[in-house]
């Protein structure tokens, strides 16, 4: 199991859905996780591209309102930027910036992504939960939640975390994997 393919994994498939959805910025932000954690996911490469061809019409347009969410985004869009970097400390002082002024599930999720690559795990998963708070019904923040648990090595939690993404999608392979892991690690191998 890679737990970057993984989670990159699920990252794609959440800036799709919100692709779908006419969540552009928010799309690109997962897509940007998910380049983050494996950098030739061609489909990701690809979903990229449309998304900024669709940002680039709404701006042309002026669809895009200026408001204090922007700010948010900028601030959550540095995050990303240093995240990109390596640069994971002052990510995450660029997703509290965000986050002080617009709750956001995502910019949550990629705050724990940037703990988790600190090793921070404790924090990472308490980002996680934040980011679930705001939206208990995405799979993918439960699924990278589960994985964070193992590193943590704590296993039940981990199948918590997956059996609950899997109620809200059960074709979820991603946790499905995990969970499998988290039993074989506690011997539970039937």
């Amino acid at each position: 199991m890679n737990p970057n393919l993984e989670v990159a994994e699920a990252w794609l498939r959440l800036g799709q859905a919100q692709f779908e959805a006419g969540q552009y910025r928010e799309a690109l932000q997962s897509v940007k996780c998910a380049l983050e954690l494996n950098s030739a996911l061609a489909d990701a490469l690809s979903l990229k591209r449309e998304i900024l061809e669709k940002l680039n019409a709404s701006i042309a347009t002026n669809e895009v309102p200026k408001t204090l969410a922007d700010e948010a985004t900028r601030w959550a869009n540095q995050g990303n930027q240093l995240s990109d970097a390596g640069r994971y400390e002052e990510a995450i002082a660029s997703y509290d910036q965000a986050l002080a002024i617009q709750a956001d599930y995502v910019v949550w999720a990629r705050r724990g992504t940037a703990l988790w690559y600190l090793q921070r795990y404790e924090e990472a998963i308490t980002s996680y939960d934040r980011a679930l708070a705001l939206n208990p019904d995405n799979h993918l923040a439960w699924s990278g939640r589960g994985a964070l648990l193992c590193y943590s090595q704590r296993y039940e939690e981990a199948i918590t975390s997956y059996d609950r993404a899997l109620a809200l999608n059960p074709d979820d392979d991603v946790a499905w994997d995990g969970r499998g892991s988290a039993l074989r690690n506690l011997g539970r191998y039937e």
